[in-house]
């Protein structure tokens, strides 16, 4: 995140649920504009959480980044627990 100037920046996908059960699942690609490492390790399946106003996104290897300011698609950057309280509930995996 940190190696690019603004551009082309750092993108990840995100699955977001529906409110019901039957609504149907929309995908939303977040700019990661600001970071930092999170815990030592953590469990790959684990699904994104907020944790101390950071979204918390476990790595394949493990290692944890947590994402501080975000910009969705159309946006202006928001702090991550804007975007999180935004979701009102709905769960979020990454894709």
């Amino acid at each position: 995140v940190r190696g690019f100037a603004g551009w082309p920046g750092t993108t990840a996908a995100f699955m977001v649920e529906g409110r019901k059960a039957e609504d149907e699942e929309s995908k939303v690609v977040l700019k990661i504009i600001r970071t930092r490492l999170g815990p030592a390790s953590g469990d790959p399946a684990q699904p994104p959480r907020l944790v101390d106003g950071a979204m918390q996104l476990t790595c394949a290897d493990g290692s944890v980044l947590e994402a501080l300011t975000v910009q969705p698609p159309g946006k202006k950057p928001m702090e991550a627990s804007a975007f999180w309280n935004g979701l009102q509930g709905r769960s979020i995996r990454l894709i």
